[in-house]
């Protein structure tokens, strides 16, 4: 999917941010789930996640990771900028929580968000 402007039936969901570097707790279980789910296999496996994990902090020390959490703090939706440049992004890792019960491929905090990098990227590449 390609696009160069946001829809205007769209609206912004203003829950949805950037993952701050003390989240990393929070975020890694829902990191692991996504990539188990859609690789087969557990990033924890072989090393015990320790590459994993220092690209998941790498995404959230650079802004480039962006979740909605709950009231009790836990991940309900999850998505990273992958490769970027100032005219397109990858946008990768989408993770819905099973308990929201929103179709894996509409989920609702996939709306722009005030702290997503439009500007930088006017045309977004999503991929799941």
């Amino acid at each position: 999917m390609v696009t160069d402007r946001l829809p205007d039936a769209v609206t912004p969901d203003p829950y949805l941010r950037r993952v701050r570097k003390d989240e990393m707790e929070k975020i890694m279980p829902a990191c692991v789930a996504m990539f188990t789910e859609e690789v087969g296999v557990s990033p924890l496996a072989g090393d015990g996640g320790l590459l994993y994990q220092a690209r998941v902090a790498e995404l959230v020390g650079s802004g480039r990771a962006f979740a909605r959490f709950d009231a009790e703090g836990k991940v309900v939706f999850k998505a990273e900028i992958g490769a970027a440049t100032d005219r397109a992004c990858q946008i990768q890792g989408v993770w819905v929580a099973p308990s929201t019960g929103a179709p894996a491929w509409r989920p609702p905090a996939w709306r722009r968000s005030s702290a997503t990098p439009w500007p930088m990227s006017p045309r977004s590449s999503a991929s799941t």
